[in-house]
């Protein structure tokens, strides 16, 4: 009996001691899975921050590859670029990449570094444009008028200014920058009679592409185009007797566009409504005339007016207005976290490239 019931114990002890087994089992099996889940998650966020790094280093590889640059250089570059993610609302990986459109413009590092980059960044938080974007407006505006880089502060302030002073935005600047940039730069007509011009059509509902061909037209036109066109202008006085061409200074250069605005209003003033539109239409044609009519009717002083607006206007301070909210704060936050992923990853990238080849 006592063999028996010694047996029976051992067996109940058995039961239990396999019953705390099962149990020890499962809380293994739940740790094993927490431990699995807790390393994927570190292993997605070190693959993150590997992945940042190395989008930021592949940026700056592209342009050492399309420029001159020293590997100082570059080290600047990156130095500038980290520091935008650290300070502004743009991450460091986009700095970075708008360098490289620079860079393809034909900015040299030095004049990215000396300012073509900080004027870039001020008019994309001033358009709240990307700044890519922004690199393309700059570096297009700057090339067309054959500016220097040490313009690039000022050209940033005129196109914020256009759109912070109208109803248009960065965008279409943009549109109609490329349509009449070089037009105005043969005539000689500056970027900033050209982005008063822009704004001041925009504010009358005429943008982008349309203000942009519009403005192309007449400044083409400045120079009679067809016989019936320069019959008229002779007529008009804009011609003198002695074949002199009042849109133009006695060196041939095109006068202001203040002062051509000027020249036509007088040489139309006495027309009735239905001849102006027939002398608009003869002298612009019928899809520039009607921004040349409302550039005439609007007259010197709304231009005037524009043009003191857009020159009192910096991108700098339209882009501290604009980020001054939450969004803005959120902006910059997430800048921040971009840029320390990037300063965590890049000292990886030398070994992380060696073990991958």
């Amino acid at each position: 009996m006592a063999a028996a019931y010694n047996l029976g114990t051992a067996v109940g002890r058995i039961r239990i001691d396999s019953s705390d087994l099962r149990s020890l089992q499962s809380t293994l099996l739940g740790a094993g899975q927490g431990l699995l889940i807790f390393g994927g998650v570190a292993a997605a966020g070190f693959a993150k921050i590997v992945g940042t790094a190395a989008e930021f280093e592949s940026s700056i590889s592209k342009i050492a590859a399309i420029s001159d640059t020293t590997e100082k250089e570059l080290d600047q570059l990156r130095k500038v670029a980290i520091k935008f993610g650290q300070d502004t609302a743009f991450g460091a990986n986009e700095a970075a990449r708008s360098f490289e459109t620079l860079a393809k413009a034909g900015f040299s590092a030095k004049e990215i570094i000396d300012g073509v980059g900080e004027s870039t960044l001020r008019l994309a938080a001033a358009g709240d444009i990307t700044l890519d974007e922004s690199a393309d407006v700059m570096a297009s505006a700057i090339r067309t008028f054959g500016l220097g880089a040490d313009q690039a502060v000022h050209v940033a302030n005129v196109i914020a200014g256009a759109a912070n002073e109208s109803q248009i935005d960065v965008r279409d600047f943009a549109y109609s920058l490329k349509y009449v940039g070089g037009v105005a730069n043969a005539a000689g007509i500056p970027i900033e009679d050209v982005a008063a011009a822009i704004a001041v059509l925009g504010e009358n509902g005429i943008k982008a592409s349309t203000a942009g061909t519009s403005l192309r037209k007449m400044f083409i036109s400045l120079n009679p185009s067809s016989k019936k066109a320069a019959s008229l202008m002779k007529e008009l006085g804009i011609i003198t007797a002695d074949g002199k061409n009042q849109f133009f200074d006695a060196t041939g250069k095109a006068k202001s566009f203040k002062e051509i605005l000027e020249v036509l209003s007088t040489a139309t003033k006495g027309l009735s409504d239905e001849q102006k539109l027939q002398a608009f239409n003869t002298l612009f044609g019928n899809r520039a005339m009607a921004a040349a009519l409302l550039l005439v009717r609007e007259g010197t002083g709304d231009f005037e007016r524009m043009k003191a607006a857009i020159g009192n206007t910096t991108a700098e301070e339209v882009a501290e207005k604009k980020l001054d909210n939450l969004a803005g704060s959120w902006k910059k936050f997430k800048s921040s976290i971009e840029t320390l992923f990037i300063t965590s990853g890049s000292p990886l990238q030398s070994g992380l490239k060696t073990l991958v080849d």
